[in-house]
């Protein structure tokens, strides 16, 4: 855990070195965090918005390639598990942790929430019953795969441009 007694934030946060229990990904090659990544994990979470890290414990692990080559990280977010790979300095860890909790910040949010997002943003169902994505313009193109990647995507965004 990263020490820290009078930061709720940072007592709630787990840097792990192995892989995470019931891991989808077998492949995945998992390793420990250096004491240089540690500190700029504790950096970046301590000037992010409460919103994204108010979100209880957070179990953040560390691995060398995704099962999917162009991914910075993965998340469980039912678990509050983030993994970060070595793609992610290519991103940015900052943008990278930012687009994660997104996911599990959507995770919490009550169903009147992901409805205004729904509206908000130009979701809608097609006569097949599939939802699309009706905006013209949109952050990230993956953001037109579901609401809740394009709520990743915006908020990720938001913050860190």
């Amino acid at each position: 855990m990263l020490k820290n007694p009078g930061d709720p934030i940072l007592s709630k946060v787990t840097p792990k070195n192995e892989m995470p229990l019931n891991w989808p990904n077998k492949t995945e090659k998992f390793k420990r965090w250096t004491a240089k990544d540690k500190k700029e994990l504790k950096l970046i979470l301590k000037s992010l918005p409460n919103v994204l890290t108010q979100i209880g414990e957070l179990k953040i692990f560390r691995a060398s390639q995704s099962k999917w080559p162009e991914n910075g990280a993965t998340t469980a977010a039912e678990e509050n598990i983030i993994t970060v790979y070595d793609k992610a300095e290519s991103y940015g860890l900052k943008k990278v942790l930012v687009h994660e909790l997104s996911h599990i910040l959507w995770k919490n949010l009550d169903r009147s929430n992901k409805e205004k997002y729904f509206s908000d943003a130009d979701w809608a169902l097609n006569t097949k019953g599939e939802v699309i994505n009706q905006r013209a313009v949109i952050s990230e193109e993956d953001g037109r795969l579901s609401p809740e990647e394009d709520f990743a995507n915006n908020v990720e965004h938001l913050i860190t441009n």
